[in-house]
Formats: C-alpha cells, structure tokens, sequence
C-alpha cells in the first residue's frame, strides 16, 4: 500500500484533483469558451473544502498536498461485542484523486521479452533489500511494473502478477508471479481490522524448505522490508531504550531501497473476457461427454434386438489346453559343445540321446531307458541349458514350460493342461518334456484333515498318472529341473516316475574354463586375457556367474571406448561381480588412505618374498586401493589349482601367517606404530595359528588330541574357498570338533604359549625382512596412492629396482614373546 499511495501523491502533484473542494450549487455556463458574467455571479469562486483550515490551504499551495491530505475518512455505525453502538472509521484514497487512468498502463508485448526465472528475481531482490544478508550496496537500480489481469477477449490470461523488470542499461524482461506461495507476516497486518488483530503476535520472515511455497507473498514481503526506513543510531537508542521513536525529533530520513527499487503497480485494461466460460469449458465438456455416454448406452440396450450371445468352444477348449510350443527338431539351437563344466554328467547325458535317437533298440533287449529325469542343482549352473541341449543332439521336438503355468485359479484347468501336454508329446514321439522350476508343481502334498490347495494337488495327481501312463518304448521323456528337491513330494520322486536323478554340480577349474571359453565365444579379448587363470580365481560360481564376468568386462571395455577386452577390464569385472559397485575414494589429504596402502603393500609384498624363495605361497595378482562393497583395500592373489588346497603342510600355513601379519609389520615399519586396521587380519593369525598347534599337532608340542574350538571334522573337501578374492580369508572354515577329553590348564597354557610363540616369530620376521626392503615398500605405497591399483608384475618391478639394505643393529624393534609358561607353578621349568 506505501507504494501505491506514494504514486498517488506524484499523480496529485501532477494533475491537482478538485475533490476537495465543495461542488458548486450548479453547472458553470460556458460560452464560446469564455465564462458569463451572469454565470460568475451565480456561482463565484470555488469554495474549500471544510475540513482544511487557511493554514492547510496555505502549506498546500506552498509545499503540496501530503498523504493525509490525500485520505478520506468514512464513520460507520457498528455493534460492539457487548452488543453496544460503536462508530467504526474507515480511511481510503478516493479514486477521483487517483485520476480517472490511475493504476492502468499499456501492457508490454510479452512474447518479444525474455523470461527471468522465478528464483533468480527473487534472489536480486534479496540483493537490494538492505534488511538482508545478501544485501549488495552496489547492486543497479530496478524498475518493477506489477500488472494484474482485468480480464481478456480472445487473449491468454494470466494469474496473479506479472513484473516488467528494467534494469539501468535499459534491458527488459519479465517475471511470472502465478503462485501466492506461502504467508508472510504481511497476512497478519491485513487482519489488524479484526478484533484483537492489531496486537496479535505476527509471524517472522522464515526460509523455505522447498520451491513450491515460493510466490507473489514473498516478492511483496522483500518489497515491504526493502522500503522500511533506516532508523539511525540515536534514532536505534531511542527505540531500544524507550521501546518508540520520537517523529518529532530531528531523525533524518534514509531508505537505501530508494536508490535499487521503483515500485508501481498497474492494471491491464478493461476488456470483455470470456475467461469464466474457459475455466469451465473442460468441465462442461467432461459431463456432456458422461451424460451423452449414458444416454447412447440406455439407447442401446433399450432398443437394440436381443440376440444369444456367441459362445466360442474353441477359445474354451484352448483355455484347458497346455501353453507348451513345441521346438521342432534341432531348433534349440544348443548342443553339447554349447554346455561346459559337466564332468561326468555327459555319459548319462549321452545314453539319453542314444535312446531318443534310437527308442526301438531298447525295446528289442528288452532294455527300459529312464522315464523320467530329475536335474538339481544350485540357480545358474545350466540345468535349462542341459536339457536343451539334449534335444539339440538328439534333434527332436522340445516341450517347454514352468511349473507355476500349470496351476489356475480355477480347479480343475491344470490337470486338464497336463493331459493336453502329454497327449501332444506321444503324437510327436520321439520327444522331451521339459518342466522348468517342478517344485512350484510337485510340493509335497499335505496331511490329512489340513486344509490345502485343491487345483495344485489334483494337478500333481493328474502329473503323477501321466508319468506312469506311457511305456518307455513310447520315446517320451520327462525332464525337469529344480533347485529344490527337498520339498518334493516322495511319490514323484519314486522309481518309475523319476528314474534318475542327477545333481548339477558348480563347476570345477577345468568346467569354469570351458564355460568361459564358451562364453568367450561372443566377445572379442585381447591377448593379455588368460581365461585360465581367471578360472582358477573364481571358485564357486556358476555358469550364469561365469558368463556376468565377462559382460562386465565387455561392458567395462565400452565405458573405457576400446576395441576389445583387456586385462585390466577382466580385473575391473571380477571386483564388481565379487566385492560389488565401486564407492568414492578417500582424498588425498586423509592421513588414513597412506595408512591402508602400506598395509596392502606390506601383504603383497612379504607374499611375493616367499612366493619366491619357495613357491609355498601363491603370487601376488595385484593391490587394490578402489573402495568396493565393505572393504576400502585389498590385495588379491594368483590362485592355483583347485587340488592345491586339498591338503596344507607346516610350511604353507606358517607362509600365511606371516602374509597376514605382514600389513600390520609395515605399519610399524613406516608410521613407527601399527593401527587398528589390521586387527581383522591378527585376528585371521591368531585362530590359524590355534589349529597348527592344537588341531594338527604342526608346533613344538607335537601330537595334540585337543580342538578346543568347534568345527567339522576331517580334511577340507571340495572347494572350500568362499571368499574369491583372498585366499587368506575362511580358509579352513572352521576347527576340528572336541573329543571327550577336554585339556587341563597346563596344557591349555602350553598351547596358549606355543601360539604366541608362533605368532611373535613370524611378526619379528616380517619386521626385519621390510625393514631390509623399506625402500620397495616406500615406492609401492606411493605407486598405489597414485593410481589405485597395482599388478604382481609392477610390484616385482619395483621389488628389482630397490634392493634390499640390511638394517643396523638395533634400528629393528622386535617383540618379545611373553612367558606364558612362567605364569603357572606348576609349569615352571617344564621344558
């Protein structure tokens, strides 16, 4: 409102309105411009209006009108709360003192302007606005024009304001403000009307959370804050000392917004709109649309001729029908040669070939081939892929479906989709029956008086009377896969039905080379892949998994833009599939990133030590800075053969126990102290060195016939390596199981004692043998810290180039073992 009035006085000083002055008693008469005599008799001089005196008159001509001369005070008769008569005064500007063009202006071409964006206007005003924090002294001048939409013919409107924004150098653009936003404190002003209203607490200006509660409220809020007046020092005392400023006083006036901002607010002209029928033309349009619906429907079902409904028998009879195409012959497109890692499995394979191949010699020797095939085994390993590829090698059709597309929800329409699968399959014989994920089909079903699922259950019924229903000579074999032969039911699984059972076993070494081989086939490597190793480095995953690692090296080498796939997108693929996605790296100015890479280091470097002086370790693959997963660093080694594992000597477990000390060693090494880094790997030691001295009887004690820590019994079996990425990491599971004796104190001491024994004589070890090669820990630590990654064959380089410096006599702190033995009486002395 201190803008509008502020207009309104320049507009009086413009054009001075009448409208306080009494109107004369009757129209002044005029002719030919020039006033009659008569006329001035009868009407005179233009009287004042009674509520100026001639002093006000005086200071009006003299300095102009002010504001409260502009105002206009309106009494009016009200009932107070108590029910009493109350006079209640209203002040306004009156229009005809505003002129009759006042607040309306030609409207800018729009379309040639450019557009501000809503935060940016908002921000510059936050910049002009000296109550701010953002307030800029030497921000340019703005000239704001608000224009409010009276209502247009044929035209687009627009809601709320739009400001015309010219800047110092002439510039213009526009903003739209068509969101109120959220209140402002101004809200609580405009209610001072109200009871009570003046003196209610008023909210603070707050920052938003979110851009939505930004509008029109808060633009006019910086505008209000923008013009207060800047009260000066004396001024600030006076009003917190006395809690009001005297306006008498002699305070000079100063608004800094003066300088940044011209404010007017203006309307768009008066035309005839037809904006209310737009607003609810899609309304309108929406209910005729219904209603006229409605009625053509009524219409037609009214008077449209009732005829039988068409019933289609043979849209009915598919519905029953089994959803299984068949794959004519040879269009699996798999063979044998397109399967890898199946061992022995492929002679049982093989004779099923031979009998789809051939059914009439079996019957001639009065031979019964299988009738059924149960393949089990972990998700991924190829049981889909197998039973394809036995139709491709035998060339017959191929009956595919899953097991969950048997069931309905109505009863009775899985079994008749069983008798329609068979049925086909005998036409077609030779032929294979696949049935993929059974156990959705063949649960087993339950007890008596429990209540179940009745369509499943005579769906299996009905499955368990086809398999018996055909003769082995028929050439119709039933094949299916699950990973869940435990929940089977047991007359499915019986002779007869399912005559052969055969576990899908994950790969070993050479079934995960020929798989990757296979999978090779589709992507072009480079010569640096050995698929050989890679096999040796990932114990334990399927085909499936097998097949991801080398799409993600593929897809590695896309991102990096080569040809083919190198070495290290193998590396990059391996750690993803494995350890997971890739985390941000610590910076550079972290103390701990150096901390990690000498540890890293240090392991990589003591294996690759022993790697070469006896072979008893495996060689280093490389060490890797690049968080991922759970770990922030790592070092991987080259693993051997999967029969390597099989048995461990003395000589090898006391190597890793050396290799898992050895991070911790060089941190003492370098920093002067180890860190609680390498409390997991102490840890890893400590309990690997238990079993050597009281599961394997490897240690100064000899034959032990105590496990104090529970475990299986036995010698590793299969592959035992769950962690692909550390050979250190579960390497035996867990220790042998106890026996009924159970050791007394002494010897549990004695063990205790052996253990640290051990334990402190590889640590004092790895102590001198980096010490003796500080400087090749140095220069790898600082060749990791710079590109996060470094090979077995870059460390041997730098292994080559520096070295090794025996140390001076006492510049290598040992440790020394604590004496164990001294701490019970009755051991002491004991050898």
């Amino acid at each position: 409102m201190g803008y509008l009035l502020r207009d309104a006085s320049s507009l009086v000083h413009c054009s001075p309105s009448t409208s306080y002055l009494v109107p004369p008693s009757r129209p002044i008469g005029r002719r030919r411009g020039v006033e009659t005599r008569a006329a001035k008799q009868a009407t005179g001089p233009p009287k004042p209006n009674p509520r100026f005196s001639r002093a006000d008159l005086k200071r009006i001509k003299q300095q102009g009108p002010s504001i409260d001369d502009l105002m206009a005070h309106h009494e009016v008769q009200i009932k107070d709360a108590e029910g009493g008569e109350a006079t209640r005064s209203f002040s306004f500007v009156p229009s005809e003192v505003l002129g009759q063009g006042a607040g309306y202006a030609p409207e800018p071409k729009w379309g040639s302007l450019p557009q501000m964006p809503y935060m940016e206007f908002f921000q510059g005003l936050r910049e002009r606005n000296w109550t701010t924090q953002w307030y800029d002294p030497a921000a340019e001048k703005w000239e704001l024009k608000f224009f409010e939409d009276s209502g247009r013919f044929m035209r687009p409107s627009f809601a709320g304001y739009r400001v015309l924004v010219t800047k110092e150098g002439g510039q213009q653009c526009w903003v739209n403000l068509d969101e109120p936003g959220a209140p402002t404190f101004l809200h609580d002003y405009r209610s001072g009307g109200s009871r009570g209203g003046i003196f209610k607490a008023k909210r603070e200006s707050q920052d938003l959370g979110y851009l939505p509660q930004y509008g029109s409220n808060q633009v006019l809020e910086q505008l209000f804050q923008a013009h207060e007046q800047k009260l000066s020092g004396r001024a600030e005392e006076e009003y917190y000392s006395q809690g009001w400023v005297d306006t008498k006083a002699d305070h000079k006036y100063s608004c800094p917004a003066e300088r940044h901002l011209a404010v007017s607010f203006h309307q768009t002209p008066q035309e005839f709109t037809m904006h209310g029928i737009y607003s609810q033309l899609p309304q309108f349009l929406f209910y005729s649309f219904g209603i006229s619906f409605l009625g053509v429907a009524l219409a037609i079902g009214i008077f449209r001729p009732r005829k039988q409904m068409p019933v289609d028998m043979f849209q009915a009879m598919e519905f029953a029908q089994s959803k299984g195409n068949a794959r004519r012959e040879g269009s699996t497109g798999v063979t044998f040669s397109d399967v890898g890692g199946l061992g022995n499995t492929i002679q049982d394979m093989m004779k099923v070939v031979e009998f789809l191949k051939n059914p009439k010699q079996y019957s001639q020797l009065d031979a019964k081939p299988p009738k059924g095939i149960l393949l089990e085994g972990d998700p991924g390993v190829g049981k889909t892929l197998i039973a394809k590829a036995i139709a491709g090698e035998a060339r017959v059709p191929f009956y595919q479906m899953a097991g969950s597309e048997f069931v309905e929800a109505i009863v009775g329409v899985g079994a008749a989709r069983v008798r329609d699968l068979f049925a086909r399959a005998r036409v077609n014989a030779p032929c294979i029956i696949f049935v993929d994920e059974i156990d959705a089909l063949g649960i087993k079903r339950a007890e008596a008086g429990v209540r179940t699922n009745e369509e499943r259950e005579q769906t299996l019924n009905q499955l368990l009377s086809e398999m018996d229903g055909f003769t082995p000579d028929a050439g119709v074999v039933f094949v299916a896969a699950t990973n869940r032969a435990d929940l089977l039911d047991p007359a499915l699984m019986r002779a007869g039905r399912f005559d052969r059972k055969i576990t899908i076993l994950r790969p070993n070494e050479q079934g995960r080379t020929e798989v990757l081989k296979i999978h090779a086939r589709r992507h072009r490597l480079g010569p640096d892949v050995d698929l050989e190793q890679l096999a040796k480095d990932l114990p334990g995953l399927s085909g499936a998994e097998l097949g991801n690692v080398l799409n993600e090296a593929a897809l590695s080498a896309v991102r990096r833009g080569g040809q083919e796939i190198i070495q290290s997108d193998v590396y990059t693929a391996v750690d993803r599939v494995v350890q997971g996605i890739r985390r941000p790296s610590l910076p550079d100015q972290f103390a701990v990133k150096r901390i990690m890479a000498t540890h890293e280091v240090g392991n990589a470097l003591m294996a690759t030590l022993l790697h070469r002086q006896h072979k008893r370790i495996e060689a280093v693959e490389r060490v890797s800075l690049v968080p991922r997963g759970s770990e922030w660093s790592r070092t991987i080694y080259a693993r051997g053969r999967d029969e390597d594992y099989l048995i461990m000597t003395r000589g090898r477990l006391l190597d890793r126990i050396r290799v898992m000390l050895a991070g911790r060693a060089a941190e003492e090494v370098v920093q002067g102290t180890p860190s609680s880094y390498s409390n997991g790997d102490l840890s890893d030691a400590t309990q690997l060195a238990v079993r050597v001295v009281s599961n394997y009887g490897m240690s100064g004690l000899g034959i032990t016939s105590y496990a104090p820590m529970i475990g299986r019994s036995g010698p590793p079996k299969g592959n035992f390596e769950v962690s692909v990425d550390s050979i250190d990491a579960d390497l035996f599971g867990s220790s042998l199981q106890g026996g009924s004796f159970q050791p007394s104190d002494e010897s549990r001491h004695r063990m205790r004692a052996e253990v640290q024994q051990l334990l402190v004589n590889a640590y004092n070890s790895n102590l001198q043998d980096l010490s003796a090669h500080r400087a090749a820990l140095d220069a790898a630590t600082d060749a990791l810290l710079k590109e996060e990654l470094l090979t077995g064959p870059e460390l041997e380089s730098i292994l080559d180039s520096h070295p090794p410096v025996e140390p001076g006599e006492g510049e290598v702190q040992l440790v020394d073992p604590l004496d164990l033995a001294a701490m019970v009486p009755a051991m002491a002395g004991t050898p």
